[in-house]
Protein backbone atom coordinates (compact mmCIF):
# COMPACT_ATOMS: atom_id res chain seq x y z
CA UNK A 1 0.00 0.00 0.00
CA UNK A 2 2.80 2.41 0.91
CA UNK A 3 4.77 1.57 -2.24
CA UNK A 4 1.93 2.82 -4.46
CA UNK A 5 2.00 6.29 -2.94
CA UNK A 6 5.78 6.80 -2.90
CA UNK A 7 8.02 7.83 -5.75
CA UNK A 8 10.37 4.99 -6.80
CA UNK A 9 13.48 6.78 -5.53
CA UNK A 10 11.87 7.61 -2.19
CA UNK A 11 10.63 4.02 -1.93
CA UNK A 12 14.16 2.67 -2.43
CA UNK A 13 15.57 5.05 0.17
CA UNK A 14 12.91 4.08 2.66
CA UNK A 15 13.54 0.37 2.07
CA UNK A 16 17.28 0.92 2.53
CA UNK A 17 16.68 2.82 5.78
CA UNK A 18 14.39 0.10 7.06
CA UNK A 19 16.95 -2.57 6.11
CA UNK A 20 19.66 -0.72 8.02
CA UNK A 21 17.33 -0.34 10.99
CA UNK A 22 16.51 -4.05 10.93
CA UNK A 23 20.18 -5.02 10.82
CA UNK A 24 20.96 -2.56 13.61
CA UNK A 25 18.12 -3.95 15.74
CA UNK A 26 19.42 -7.48 15.19
CA UNK A 27 22.98 -6.44 16.06
CA UNK A 28 21.82 -4.71 19.21
CA UNK A 29 19.89 -7.78 20.24
CA UNK A 30 22.93 -9.96 19.56
CA UNK A 31 25.26 -7.60 21.48
CA UNK A 32 22.88 -7.50 24.41
CA UNK A 33 22.72 -11.30 24.47
CA UNK A 34 26.53 -11.59 24.39
CA UNK A 35 26.82 -9.02 27.18
CA UNK A 36 24.21 -10.87 29.24
CA UNK A 37 26.15 -14.14 28.78
CA UNK A 38 29.44 -12.52 29.80
CA UNK A 39 27.86 -11.01 32.90
CA UNK A 40 26.21 -14.32 33.75
CA UNK A 41 29.58 -16.07 33.36
CA UNK A 42 31.23 -13.53 35.67
CA UNK A 43 28.93 -14.54 38.45
CA UNK A 44 26.03 -13.23 40.47
CA UNK A 45 28.09 -10.38 41.93
CA UNK A 46 28.79 -8.90 38.46
CA UNK A 47 25.14 -9.18 37.53
CA UNK A 48 24.19 -6.98 40.48
CA UNK A 49 26.75 -4.31 39.53
CA UNK A 50 25.82 -4.14 35.85
CA UNK A 51 22.18 -4.95 35.21
CA UNK A 52 21.45 -5.94 31.61
CA UNK A 53 18.53 -4.13 30.10
CA UNK A 54 16.11 -6.33 28.27
CA UNK A 55 17.19 -7.09 24.72
CA UNK A 56 13.71 -6.52 23.44
CA UNK A 57 13.52 -3.12 25.16
CA UNK A 58 16.76 -1.93 23.52
CA UNK A 59 15.72 -3.15 20.10
CA UNK A 60 12.25 -1.59 20.40
CA UNK A 61 13.70 1.74 21.52
CA UNK A 62 16.18 1.83 18.68
CA UNK A 63 13.55 0.87 16.12
CA UNK A 64 11.17 3.56 17.41
CA UNK A 65 13.89 6.17 17.04
CA UNK A 66 14.78 5.05 13.53
CA UNK A 67 11.16 4.79 12.41
CA UNK A 68 10.35 8.23 13.82
CA UNK A 69 13.31 9.67 11.91
CA UNK A 70 12.21 7.89 8.71
CA UNK A 71 8.64 9.17 9.06
CA UNK A 72 9.89 12.68 9.85
CA UNK A 73 12.11 12.58 6.76
CA UNK A 74 9.24 11.39 4.60
CA UNK A 75 6.95 14.10 5.95
CA UNK A 76 9.62 16.75 5.32
CA UNK A 77 10.00 15.54 1.72
CA UNK A 78 6.24 15.56 1.17
CA UNK A 79 5.99 19.06 2.68
CA UNK A 80 8.74 20.30 0.35
CA UNK A 81 6.92 18.83 -2.67
CA UNK A 82 3.64 20.38 -1.52
CA UNK A 83 5.31 23.80 -1.23
CA UNK A 84 6.70 23.46 -4.76
CA UNK A 85 3.25 22.53 -6.08
CA UNK A 86 1.64 25.40 -4.19
CA UNK A 87 4.08 27.91 -5.68
CA UNK A 88 3.47 26.51 -9.18
CA UNK A 89 -0.31 26.74 -8.68
CA UNK A 90 -0.05 30.29 -7.38
CA UNK A 91 2.05 31.24 -10.42
CA UNK A 92 -0.55 29.72 -12.75
CA UNK A 93 -3.37 31.51 -10.92
CA UNK A 94 -1.46 34.78 -11.33
CA UNK A 95 -1.03 34.13 -15.06
CA UNK A 96 -4.73 33.32 -15.42
CA UNK A 97 -5.75 36.46 -13.54
CA UNK A 98 -3.55 38.55 -15.88
CA UNK A 99 -5.10 36.83 -18.90
CA UNK A 100 -8.63 37.42 -17.57
CA UNK A 101 -7.84 41.09 -16.97
CA UNK A 102 -6.42 41.42 -20.50
CA UNK A 103 -9.49 39.77 -22.03
CA UNK A 104 -11.88 41.88 -19.97
CA UNK A 105 -10.11 45.03 -21.14
CA UNK A 106 -10.29 43.84 -24.75
CA UNK A 107 -13.96 42.89 -24.38
CA UNK A 108 -14.82 46.30 -22.93
CA UNK A 109 -13.10 48.02 -25.87
CA UNK A 110 -14.90 45.73 -28.32
CA UNK A 111 -18.27 46.37 -26.68
CA UNK A 112 -17.67 50.13 -26.76
CA UNK A 113 -16.80 49.92 -30.45
CA UNK A 114 -19.89 47.81 -31.18
CA UNK A 115 -22.13 50.21 -29.30
CA UNK A 116 -20.74 53.15 -31.26
CA UNK A 117 -20.96 51.25 -34.54
CA UNK A 118 -24.51 50.14 -33.80
CA UNK A 119 -25.55 53.66 -32.86
CA UNK A 120 -24.05 54.98 -36.11
CA UNK A 121 -25.68 52.21 -38.15
CA UNK A 122 -29.07 52.89 -36.62
CA UNK A 123 -28.64 56.59 -37.39
CA UNK A 124 -27.79 55.74 -41.02
CA UNK A 125 -30.98 53.65 -41.38
CA UNK A 126 -33.04 56.32 -39.62
CA UNK A 127 -31.95 58.95 -42.18
CA UNK A 128 -32.29 56.60 -45.17
CA UNK A 129 -35.26 56.66 -47.51
CA UNK A 130 -37.93 54.23 -46.29
CA UNK A 131 -37.93 52.07 -49.45
CA UNK A 132 -34.10 51.92 -49.55
CA UNK A 133 -33.94 50.97 -45.85
CA UNK A 134 -36.57 48.24 -46.38
CA UNK A 135 -34.65 46.85 -49.37
CA UNK A 136 -31.34 46.72 -47.48
CA UNK A 137 -32.82 45.26 -44.31
CA UNK A 138 -34.50 42.56 -46.42
CA UNK A 139 -31.06 41.48 -47.64
CA UNK A 140 -29.48 40.92 -44.22
CA UNK A 141 -29.92 38.37 -41.44
CA UNK A 142 -33.21 38.49 -39.49
CA UNK A 143 -31.41 38.97 -36.17
CA UNK A 144 -29.36 41.94 -37.38
CA UNK A 145 -32.33 43.48 -39.17
CA UNK A 146 -34.55 43.09 -36.09
CA UNK A 147 -31.84 44.61 -33.86
CA UNK A 148 -31.62 47.65 -36.12
CA UNK A 149 -35.39 48.02 -36.33
CA UNK A 150 -35.74 47.83 -32.54
CA UNK A 151 -33.34 50.74 -32.14
CA UNK A 152 -34.97 52.91 -34.81
CA UNK A 153 -37.53 55.45 -33.68
CA UNK A 154 -41.01 53.82 -33.81
CA UNK A 155 -42.20 56.04 -36.69
CA UNK A 156 -39.17 55.12 -38.86
CA UNK A 157 -39.39 51.41 -37.95
CA UNK A 158 -43.07 51.24 -38.87
CA UNK A 159 -42.42 52.98 -42.20
CA UNK A 160 -39.60 50.54 -43.04
CA UNK A 161 -41.69 47.51 -42.07
CA UNK A 162 -44.56 48.87 -44.16
CA UNK A 163 -42.30 49.12 -47.22
CA UNK A 164 -41.11 45.48 -46.89
CA UNK A 165 -42.73 42.37 -48.29
CA UNK A 166 -45.39 41.09 -45.90
CA UNK A 167 -43.72 37.74 -45.05
CA UNK A 168 -40.35 39.35 -44.31
CA UNK A 169 -41.98 42.10 -42.23
CA UNK A 170 -43.96 39.47 -40.33
CA UNK A 171 -40.84 37.43 -39.54
CA UNK A 172 -38.96 40.52 -38.38
CA UNK A 173 -41.90 41.61 -36.23
CA UNK A 174 -42.08 38.15 -34.67
CA UNK A 175 -38.33 38.17 -34.13
CA UNK A 176 -38.51 41.60 -32.51
CA UNK A 177 -41.34 40.38 -30.29
CA UNK A 178 -39.23 37.42 -29.23
CA UNK A 179 -41.29 34.74 -30.90
CA UNK A 180 -38.81 33.35 -33.39
CA UNK A 181 -40.76 30.10 -33.31
CA UNK A 182 -42.70 31.31 -36.36
CA UNK A 183 -39.45 31.20 -38.31
CA UNK A 184 -38.75 27.65 -37.14
CA UNK A 185 -42.27 26.56 -38.14
CA UNK A 186 -41.84 28.24 -41.51
CA UNK A 187 -38.56 26.42 -42.10
CA UNK A 188 -40.08 23.11 -40.98
CA UNK A 189 -43.07 23.47 -43.31
CA UNK A 190 -40.81 24.06 -46.30
CA UNK A 191 -41.04 27.84 -46.48
CA UNK A 192 -44.85 28.18 -46.38
CA UNK A 193 -46.14 30.84 -44.05
CA UNK A 194 -48.20 29.25 -41.23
Amino acid sequence: MISRRLAPQTHRRLLAALSVATVACAMMASNAAVRAESIAAAGPEAAKKSPVPSTRHLADTFCRVVIDAAVAGKLAEEKRKAEILRSEIEARIGDLEKAIEKHETWLAKRNDFQDKATANLVEVYARMDTDAAAERLSAIDDGVAAAILVKLPPKSASAVLGAMQADRAGRLTAFMAGSAEIERKTAASGGATP
